[in-house]
């Protein structure tokens, strides 16, 4: 749960957090609210342009402003392309690029405003490396990579930095207690690739996105965050 766990380092870190999702993601919002901020869930297939503009909408009447955006959404396939059904390719890049630019579209004109703004992408170390079976993945998460790049240079002069943040194999709940025996051998592969020696967690995500939406990344912007255990500089 990585969207989770960011969330709630956000609340703690103070920041007043609208968590969106297609379910309700109670525990968050009061976990949030337990660390002392304010938090609103928002239900809202953001692959959809109305919905994300009511994402928005609803943050700005309950709290005036946006300073943040951290594009979490993603979903990924594991399958060779002569096998990958191509309704599979339009699933995961509408979820994991074409939801992303949707997001930045509908915040960068409040942010403009406000002369402010904090884009944070969840992209992966996938879309810088190849990973055989992981196609779909990694064209979605690449073209993440150079959004940001190139959304960081378009929006620098209104006082808004767009970052992302590339993860190696992360370990929640979900990816762990699928009790299928093939995913305890990739998770133990994975582990073994990685010079520090374990699989990274929401927290150590999250840290990276308190870095670049914090005043100590302000001059930081269109940079990528390897937060890979040093797997990429083998």
């Amino acid at each position: 749960k990585i969207g989770q766990g960011i969330a709630i380092r956000l609340g703690k870190e103070g920041a007043k957090v609208v968590c969106c999702d297609i379910k309700s993601c109670d525990e968050t919002i009061e976990a949030i609210k337990k660390a002392g901020s304010e938090a609103l869930f928002v239900e809202a297939d953001i692959t959809k342009w109305e919905n994300c503009e009511k994402v928005f909408r609803q943050a700005i009447e309950k709290w005036n402003k946006v300073d943040i955006l951290v594009n979490n959404a993603g979903v990924s396939t594991r399958l060779a392309i002569d096998e990958e059904p191509v309704e599979n390719w339009y699933k995961v890049v509408e979820i994991d690029l074409h939801a992303v630019w949707l997001m930045c579209k509908a915040a960068i004109p409040i942010m403009k405003k406000n002369g402010f703004g904090r884009i944070i992408n969840i992209a992966s170390v996938a879309g810088i490396v190849g990973f055989t079976n992981h196609g779909v993945y990694c064209a979605a998460k690449g073209g993440v990579i150079n959004l940001t790049k190139a959304l960081a240079v378009e929006v620098v002069k209104n006082g808004i930095t767009v970052n992302a943040v590339n993860p190696m194999v992360i370990k929640t709940d979900l990816f762990v207690d699928q009790g299928n025996p093939l995913v305890g051998e990739f998770l133990e592969k994975m582990t073994n690739m990685i010079p520090i020696g374990r699989l990274s967690t929401p927290d150590d995500i999250a840290g990276a996105v308190v870095y670049f939406a914090g005043p100590d990344g302000g001059y930081v912007t269109g940079q990528i965050l390897n937060v890979d255990g040093g797997f990429t500089s083998q």
